[in-house]
């Protein structure tokens, strides 16, 4: 008797499966918080050049040509428009740097791609739970590290760890909830699991909407991961 044929007899979403599956599931829109945080954390909320004090009477430079000169130049200090924060403002990531903030996201993909190839191949070796718990808990100390990164390559470093770990926690959550779930019910499970991804995307609005400094939305969305490893006695050996 294989475990389709178990899971027919005992039910194919019964009350137990459903807990972990929902719990599990959580895991994912904690992710599409960090996944999708560049969008806030690495937006360039525009600026304008300010002279230094000494030229004081010359008026603030708008143009996008003429202030990048004046800043290259040493000539006058970016000032930007908005009170929030992000790794622009942080470590003026304009003009001839301003390109470096989509380094960050290819690094991020980067992480993606090995760590689908190291997950695919131990996630079978060692087990789904023990991947799963493992990546969540680096997958939140790097997350949380990110914000408190000294300088912008430690700071891409981090996130490509995250990265890296988040594919382990994919894999092992998706892994974990489809084979406790009978066949009967596994295209639900497989496609409501996004359901939870796109409230990600909406708590990840609502939660830097209202914290307007990037460090704090960095660390507050990393911590939250910590709260999936109190799931490892309700999640089964597997």
């Amino acid at each position: 008797m294989d475990i389709d044929e178990v899971l027919e007899k005992i039910g194919d979403f019964g009350p137990s499966q459903r807990k972990i599956y929902y719990l599990v599931s959580l895991s994912h829109l904690w992710m599409s918080t960090i996944v999708l945080s560049p969008s806030f954390i690495g937006l360039d909320p525009g600026w304008s050049c300010v002279p230094m004090v000494e030229e004081s009477n010359q008026l603030h430079v708008t143009d996008s040509h003429n202030k990048c000169r004046y800043y290259e130049q040493g000539s006058c200090t970016p000032e930007y428009s908005t009170e929030f924060t992000s790794i622009v403002t942080q470590w003026n990531l304009i003009c001839d740097k301003s390109s470096l903030p989509n380094l960050s996201q290819s690094g991020f993909f980067f992480g993606l791609l090995i760590g689908a190839w190291v997950f695919g191949t131990i996630t079978d070796m060692i087990g789904r739970r023990k991947v799963y718990f493992m990546s969540t808990l680096f997958g939140a100390v790097f997350s949380v590290l990110s914000g408190l990164a000294p300088g912008f390559y430690f700071f891409v470093l981090f996130r490509i760890v995250f990265a890296f770990f988040s594919i382990g926690i994919g894999l092992g959550s998706y892994s974990i909830f489809m084979e406790i779930t009978g066949i009967s019910q596994r295209t639900f499970a497989g496609l409501a699991v996004h359901v939870f991804s796109a409230v990600g995307y909406v708590v990840l609005a609502v939660t830097a909407y209202l914290i307007r400094d990037w460090r704090a939305l960095s660390v507050v969305t990393g911590l939250t991961g910590f709260l999936f490893l109190l799931l490892w006695r309700c999640v089964l050996h597997m």
